[in-house]
């Protein structure tokens, strides 16, 4: 079976569109945050985006390490048991989300102190922390459904569900913190009535049977709970990358920069989250393809579209990094008020310092994302957590040493190019896949 350009793009597109979208109305709660309420209130939200990412890095572990089963037996021709692992991932996503939000209500204090509030913003990010942690089920669900979509041969749908409550929580964004004035409180609700939105889209294609995968009882079996989990532990991992990232920066940057660094470090991680999206959004949208080429055992065609996916990564980053530098007045003009001659100065030369890797971050996502398709768990959760723990405390520890503060920026490019390395020798020392003999993409 020989993969096309067409193929490739119908589950691409949609993917990174739909996961842009979304990334672009937690973007949203960031600016009108800032430009309403102010750079404390940012930095008071900058501090519980882990958990909002943590959230989301949960969903996935759950439904990707789902749907590498469900696109798996589909290419094997073995739908009921492709049915039985949906419904079963559906089980999970519902009581885990429940206990999450029960858990974080009751702990919220100490939650939030251990995410690196300071005592100047911790009210205000304890209260943006409860009301979003009410939407949790939602959040989790609706994350879970899209991927589930997809894996049932409907990139299209989800993508819809992302943009709609995209664009229904940046009118809500607005209507809650301006004409109703609610605050960093109206900013979370915003936040959480989008996913609310995407359920509703995404919720009758199964509940109608509208594909293979729909609703039906079934008999739990612990067995493919703990494959589900297992096999979602590298998507968790990748996704949550980039929590830990914010998380173990956020400790280091208050403490160096105090509440600026938090502020700047916000604006930087908006910008990435929407960078991030574009390959992410591949990896997510080829993982029913790869998956399911891998499931019959054409590793061609899974080797076509590995370096397909790279090609764009590198290209999306050139291209993303040259533009970033151009703008970046204007981007951050969007967050803070050039007033504040300090903070803006710092976060323009924050920007050129922190995104110089940024080709690099893709190829370690699109690797990772390949060895999680394709049941190479363990050389994916390395990848991701390398990125974002394993070489990144060491690297912002060392540049935190030095006198000049801004060098404490290069701790994220160090730990990337640190991965990329690893990347290559784990894509070298693996047989499984050949991407020496691979079918042209046509």
């Amino acid at each position: 079976m020989q993969i096309t350009k067409k193929e490739l793009g119908r589950y691409i597109g949609p993917g990174i569109i739909g996961l842009l979208f979304n990334s672009l109305y937690i973007v949203v709660d960031g600016i009108f945050v800032a430009k309403i309420l102010g750079s404390d209130a940012l930095a008071a939200v900058t501090v519980v985006v882990p958990v909002v990412e943590f959230l989301i890095a949960l969903s996935l572990m759950i439904s990707v390490g789902c749907g590498v089963y469900i696109s798996i037996n589909k290419g094997k021709g073995n739908i009921q048991l492709s049915r039985n692992y949906f419904n079963h991932g559906l089980l999970i996503s519902v009581v885990l989300a429940i206990f999450i939000t029960i858990f974080s209500l009751i702990f919220k204090n100490s939650i939030v102190s251990i995410l690196g509030s300071t005592e100047k913003i911790h009210a205000e990010a304890v209260e943006y922390f409860v009301w979003f942690i009410a939407f949790v089920p939602f959040f989790v669900l609706n994350y879970a459904l899209g991927t589930w979509v997809r894996n049932d041969g409907k990139p299209e749908l989800a993508m819809a569900g992302q943009i709609i409550g995209a664009v229904l929580n940046i009118a809500l964004d607005y209507i809650f913190m301006a004409p109703l004035q609610m605050g960093i409180k109206g900013a979370a609700i915003a936040t959480g009535l989008g996913p609310v939105v995407g359920i509703l889209i995404l919720m009758p294609h199964f509940l109608l049977k509208q594909g293979d995968l729909y609703i039906e009882k079934i008999t739990v079996k612990f067995k493919i709970i703990r494959e589900i989990i297992i096999g979602g532990i590298p998507a968790f991992t990748m996704e949550f990358a980039l929590g830990l990232t914010t998380f173990f920066c956020n400790l280091f940057l208050s403490r160096k920069l105090q509440e600026n660094g938090l502020a700047a470090f916000g604006v930087i991680g908006y910008i990435n989250l929407i960078l991030l999206s574009v390959f992410l959004g591949t990896g997510q949208g080829t993982q029913p393809l790869i998956s399911k080429y891998y499931g019959i055992g054409d590793n061609a065609s899974v080797s076509s579209i590995y370096i397909f996916s790279v090609k764009t990564a590198i290209i999306t980053g050139v291209l993303g990094y040259v533009l970033l530098f151009i703008s970046k007045p204007i981007l951050v003009s969007i967050f803070l008020s050039s007033s504040d001659i300090e903070l803006f100065n710092m976060t323009l030369k924050a920007i050129n310092i922190f995104f110089i890797a940024l080709p690099i971050v893709g190829i370690n996502v699109i690797t990772s994302s390949l060895f999680a398709s394709t049941q190479s768990y363990m050389s994916s959760i390395l990848i991701s957590l390398s990125r974002s723990a394993i070489f990144l405390v060491p690297a912002l520890w060392a540049m935190s040493k030095f006198s000049n503060p801004m060098m404490i920026w290069l701790g994220v490019p160090i730990a990337e190019i640190a991965a990329f390395v690893l990347a290559v020798v784990l894509l070298r020392n693996r047989g499984a896949i050949n991407l020496h003999r691979r079918k042209k993409v046509l």
